[in-house]
């Protein structure tokens, strides 16, 4: 059964709500809005590189304001420098973990908890797959693997964890829900994130239900720009399957939603074309 923006739940133990939009806020500054209360959950500050600093930076910051007192939780920075670009590095990301302030903590950034490499990839040409690809530890629930494979992906063709979210006032899928018929005609307008080494389905037909690719692999997240025209909207979020159900590390929800943030500023606010 389907549920209406207003029945949109809190992801038990976080403050991110299991579908939300991400708004423009001034400038450099984007905010994660709650359909249930239209209020910011989240901030987001991004910068583009300049003449001397080379490093595009995305930031997802604990509080919902730029005004008020917060901390980052997780950067995800791009090199554009000449050398990165000559050898191939300019597409690939680093995602930085921040821990919690503390008294000898200095600068912005805080102190870098953990470092992991997001790398790019792209299959054929026309209307081809996108892929961004990073590794986190495993949930408990994650088979006893040490570490899970996730993966931002821009199918080739619309599928409806895509498609369903681009209006705000479109009715809320889950995991398990039928599939509708999907056109592959439809240019892709975003991104599902895979959780591909874990939780495969056996599929009974070609046509899975929602939450899970054509193999099987489970869809834990997905990301879409607007329905055309200009707004303050910049994309839609929703989690999906054990994400939405709060089965997943705390780290991330924070890393799923800057890595999204990071992609579609690649992609849409600087101007690339893939």
């Amino acid at each position: 059964m389907s549920h209406s923006p207003a029945s949109i739940s809190t992801i038990p133990g976080t403050n991110y709500p299991v579908r939300f939009t991400v708004r423009q806020a001034g400038s450099k500054c984007l905010q994660i809005i709650d359909h249930n209360s239209s209020e910011p959950v989240r901030h987001i500050s991004y910068h583009k590189a300049g003449w001397r600093n080379k490093h595009q930076r995305i930031t997802l910051y604990s509080g919902p304001n730029p005004s008020e007192e917060s901390h980052p939780l997780v950067s995800v920075l791009r090199d554009l420098s000449l050398e990165a670009k000559l050898q191939s590095r300019s597409s690939h990301h680093k995602i930085q973990l921040h821990n919690p302030p503390s008294d000898d903590s200095s600068g912005e950034n805080g102190n870098i908890r953990t470092m992991i490499n997001m790398t790019y990839s792209r299959s054929g040409w026309i209307f081809s797959e996108l892929t961004y690809r990073f590794f986190l530890p495993s949930p408990a629930n994650a088979d006893r693997l040490d570490t899970c494979t996730y993966e931002w992906r821009r199918p080739t063709h619309q599928l409806t964890e895509i498609h369903a979210l681009r209006k705000a006032s479109l009715q809320i899928l889950k995991t398990g829900d039928s599939r509708p018929t999907e056109s592959s005609l439809l240019p892709p307008q975003g991104y599902i994130l895979v959780r591909t080494n874990v939780n495969h389905k056996s599929l009974e037909n070609e046509n899975p239900r929602l939450g899970w690719t054509s193999k099987g692999e489970e869809i834990v997240a997905s990301w879409s720009r607007p329905s055309w025209g200009v707004s303050k909207t910049k994309f839609h979020f929703q989690f999906w399957g054990s994400a939405a159900e709060g089965q997943m590390n705390a780290e991330f929800f924070d890393v799923a939603i800057a890595t999204a943030a990071a992609i579609w500023f690649d992609e849409y606010r600087n101007g690339k074309k893939n």
